[in-house]
């Protein structure tokens, strides 16, 4: 519930925001693009 919460203000925020998170779903649930480090590289997911 309290996630639920928190992703609704972040989306409503009208500035810019940086997440550095394992969930996964919460992330796409407030960004709007993702992107992942992986073996030293930088890939857009969304």
């Amino acid at each position: 519930m309290s996630k639920d919460i928190l992703a609704e203000m972040l989306r409503n925020y009208p500035g810019t925001l940086l997440f550095v998170s394992h969930d996964r779903d919460f992330l796409e649930s407030v960004a709007s693009d993702i992107y992942e480090v992986k073996e030293s590289k930088l890939a857009r997911i969304i």
